[in-house]
């Protein structure tokens, strides 16, 4: 299990970081594709969380867990025949036994990480899930490597047999968030364990794991499963607000994958009430959150691939996850796409493999201005912008005396952008950021106190 942190302090300070990852990675761009198109799922994605378990009777996860409706609750039979009795929520290889809640104390990793995937209900600081649409099955792991296996063997086997059956058993298992992993091991000496992942992908899983806590090169030092190789397999350290490489993260210019914004993530934790989780643990399921979002697509020739091709659907969602990431100076040689994961980045490529752009490309407005933050703020702001169009803009602050303080003239990209400004020695008080093109004229109130 990978050394998680958490921090309490005042909530104001903290909604910027926590509403800052979002926005990093283009996510309300990207769910807005999902939420603008009206689509009927045939079946609901399933997010299969291999950890400590989890608190099942948190408000906002208890109706995101995913039932296994061929198995009959508490009757000490194995229904659906799959080995495993009364395994109406998942699993637990560590015990033995149907327990995820971990003797009903939960899991101080693994609720916030459910939370971060797929909490069900807007908490306190309005931010959901990444994903409330998927279902989350949980399996509970030991720390020896049988118990791992068993553990991702289980998912292999509920989604070939949700292939098999077509729907009608199983489970439609389409990612693992694993946030943990063995330090300074080699895939060399885990061949069993790395073979997992190809298995996997064979029935349409990919498995994400986060990287070490730590400082060091995997490719030098080791890691598993990071150092394992398979097309199957995503591997994600950590990266803060700025887009920096947070310290104590690993990296590996031939092991790992990208980046995602872990830290300062608000989400559920295991007491019942939210609160702020960090570290790669915290990185890894925004990617494979954004994964579950992608299965969401409202594309028929999309979900026939999915059906037909379930393996060549999980390379293809691995592949627009990878090549969707947003250069960054800090993961140059430090990674293999040397860059942080864009949710809206990915739902575009996934759009245009199946000739769907119009999904993205029709849902923006001309121009408009998303959200400042922070706000108020002492002498820099960040700016985001929503266009469904290229086009270049003049960006003005000014003051309530009329005078423009700041001027800038952007070229504004399709899509969701960002932009920095820098108010260095400027006064405190009330200023109007005004945003213009040949079309829009776009304000809104900062504060600089």
């Amino acid at each position: 299990m990978r050394k998680s942190v958490f921090i309490l302090i005042l909530l104001q300070f903290f909604y910027v970081g926590a509403q800052n990852n979002l926005n990093l990675i283009d996510y309300p761009a990207a769910a807005k594709v999902i939420s603008s198109h009206k689509y009927n799922i045939s079946q609901t994605p399933v997010i299969a969380i291999i950890d400590g378990g989890v608190n099942v009777n948190h408000n906002d996860l208890k109706k995101s867990f995913w039932i296994n409706e061929n198995e009959i609750p508490n009757n000490n039979i194995d229904d659906d025949q799959n080995g495993f009795i009364d395994d109406v929520s998942g699993w637990n290889f560590k015990e033995n036994t149907n327990d995820i809640s971990n003797y009903g104390i939960g899991s101080w990793h693994g609720t916030p990480i459910n939370g971060i995937i797929g909490a069900d209900h807007t908490n306190k600081l309005g931010i959901k899930g990444i994903c409330p649409n998927v279902k989350l099955m949980n399996l509970v792991k030991g720390e020896c490597v049988t118990s791992i296996i068993k553990s991702l063997d289980y998912a292999y086997n509920m989604r070939k047999v949700y292939n098999d059956s077509n729907g009608a058993k199983g489970a439609f298992i389409v990612a693992i968030n694993c946030s943990w992993g063995k330090d300074f091991l080699w895939a060399s000496d885990y061949p069993q364990w790395c073979a997992m992942y190809d298995k996997l992908g064979s029935v349409g899983i990919l498995t994400i794991h986060s990287v070490p806590n730590n400082n060091i090169d995997v490719d030098v030092l080791g890691d598993m499963p990071t150092t394992c190789q398979s097309d199957y397999l995503i591997t994600v350290t950590n990266s803060n607000v700025n887009d920096e490489k947070i310290y104590d993260a690993g990296f590996g210019r031939n092991s790992v994958d990208l980046a995602a914004p872990g830290n300062s993530s608000y989400t559920t934790l295991n007491t019942g009430d939210y609160g702020y989780f960090e570290g790669t643990s915290a990185a890894a399921p925004y990617v494979t959150g954004i994964i579950g979002l992608l299965y969401l697509l409202p594309s028929d020739s999309f979900h026939q691939d999915v059906r037909n091709h379930p393996a060549k659907t999980a390379s293809l969602l691995k592949s627009v996850i990878l090549n969707g990431t947003d250069d960054l100076t800090d993961f140059i040689n430090l990674t293999v796409t040397e860059g942080r994961i864009n949710a809206f980045n990915s739902m575009k490529l996934l759009c245009n493999t199946f000739n769907e752009e119009y999904l993205y490309k029709t849902i923006f407005e001309s121009m408009r201005i998303i959200s400042t933050y922070p706000n108020p703020t002492n002498d820099i702001t960040n700016l985001q912008i929503e266009s469904n169009a290229t086009t270049k803009a003049h960006l003005d602050v000014i003051g309530l005396d009329g005078r423009v303080i700041f001027k800038q003239t952007p070229k504004i990209q399709q899509g969701i952008n960002n932009l920095t400004i820098k108010l260095k020695g400027i006064l405190k008080g009330l200023y109007i950021i005004r945003l213009k093109s040949d079309q829009i004229t776009q304000t809104t109130k900062l504060i600089v106190k």
